[in-house]
Parts: structure tokens; C-alpha cells; sequence
């Protein structure tokens, strides 16, 4: 008998509206789901996804879900608020091209080319993407006249198809799956700042040292 190694995915949830004394602790993160890679794969996310969505419906309804507290019922209303993920996981939960090296579009907030966002880096010098334009695009790749077409659409707007997610009440994948701030901004933006901010003490130790004592 040996031991083997099985890949997972898992998928929480916590409250926001609740006090942020309590929504830090361990016991406010709950367990949705937990599912072996090779059946994300196989199956993609928008399967695993259909029961929390269905949920949501009927939770971000108008008359909400009715929840049985203290002996008598409560309806209560609710909806995503953000989906928080590596940027794989959260392109891929969007439905967008999760590896963005083939894509023309590779942002999930915007629509820039690689060779634009070399060239900017302000939010106002870029075409951001929107609930209206997203689904404009959706609409056009999933009614393309042949697969030519539809791979072709697919790249240029770096989105694969709808994504199960978009259908929860007031849930926008083009707003609600933020940066994923590790791996852009500490293990990306920061590291440069840092290789830079050295390479300029080093080059000028000859004005930040002027005195040894400092």
C-alpha cells in the first residue's frame, strides 16, 4: 500500500456584514465544498458552482430565504459580495482565459493589450470591462457562425464562455473578482520596487552615505 497524493480544491465562504472581531476568526470561514482537481478539470467550475448558485437565487430574491430562528421564521436577503482567489482561480471561476499568455485581452477588469499595459499604468488610460460590454461579448462568442469564430472571439476578448457565477443576483464578474494582492502586488509590483529602490542605493552609496554615523 502506498500513499498517494490527491490534489483538491477548496471552496469557503464567511459573512461580511458581521463585526470584524468575529469575521477573522477560524470558526466565521465555512466549508462549502471540497473537490479533487482532476474533476475540475474534467467538469470545469461552473458544475461545482450550480448548487451555491441555485442558493443564491433564492437567498438574493425579493421575498430572500426564509431561516428558522428562536421558534419563529425570518427571511433574510443576501449575495456575494467578492470571490477572493489566486488569479488562476479566479479566472477561471469568471470564465476567463485562465492562462493568459494565449489571450489578446488578459485582464479580467479591462481590456488591454500585453503591449499596452507595458506602456500604462493608470486606471483612466485603459478601457475598463463592464457587466453590459462582458455580456455583449459572451453573446457573441457563444453565437459565433463556426469554432473558427468562436476560438477566434474567445482570444480576442479572453473569455471562454458564461460563467455559472454571473447568474447570481447582483454578482458582476467583471467588478467582483478583485486582484489577488499576494502574488501582484507583494510577489510582483513590490519585488521591482525593491530591486530598483536597491540598485539606486548602490549605484548613489556615495549620496546616502555621506555621513558614516547615519
Amino acid at each position: 500500500m502506498t500513499n498517494k497524493i490527491h490534489p483538491v480544491g477548496l471552496f469557503y465562504y464567511e459573512l461580511a456584514n458581521i463585526d470584524p472581531v468575529y469575521r477573522g476568526k477560524l470558526k466565521s470561514i465555512h466549508l462549502f465544498a471540497i473537490c479533487k482537481k482532476q474533476y475540475i478539470k474534467e467538469f470545469g467550475l461552473n458544475e461545482i458552482l450550480k448548487p451555491l448558485v441555485e442558493d443564491l437565487k433564492e437567498l438574493g430574491s425579493e421575498t430572500g430565504y426564509p431561516f428558522n430562528i428562536a421558534g419563529g421564521t425570518v427571511y433574510l436577503r443576501g449575495a456575494i459580495l467578492a470571490v477572493i482567489a489566486d488569479t488562476p482561480a479566479s479566472q477561471a471561476i469568471g470564465c476567463f482565459k485562465e492562462s493568459v499568455g494565449g489571450a489578446m485581452r488578459k485582464c479580467r477588469h479591462c481590456m488591454t493589450t500585453w503591449e499596452k499595459m507595458q506602456e500604462h499604468f493608470t486606471e483612466e488610460e485603459f478601457v475598463l470591462r463592464s457587466s453590459d460590454l462582458h455580456e455583449k461579448q459572451v453573446y457573441t462568442i457563444e453565437n459565433a457562425g463556426s469554432k473558427y469564430l468562436r476560438e477566434y472571439f474567445s482570444k480576442e476578448y479572453g473569455i471562454n464562455n458564461r460563467a455559472k457565477i454571473s447568474e447570481a443576483p447582483h454578482f458582476d464578474v467583471t467588478k467582483q473578482l478583485p486582484q489577488d494582492i499576494m502574488h501582484i502586488f507583494l510577489e510582483g509590483i513590490l519585488s521591482y520596487e525593491m530591486k530598483f529602490l536597491f540598485k539606486y542605493l548602490i549605484d548613489n552609496k556615495h549620496l546616502t552615505l555621506k555621513d558614516p554615523r547615519h
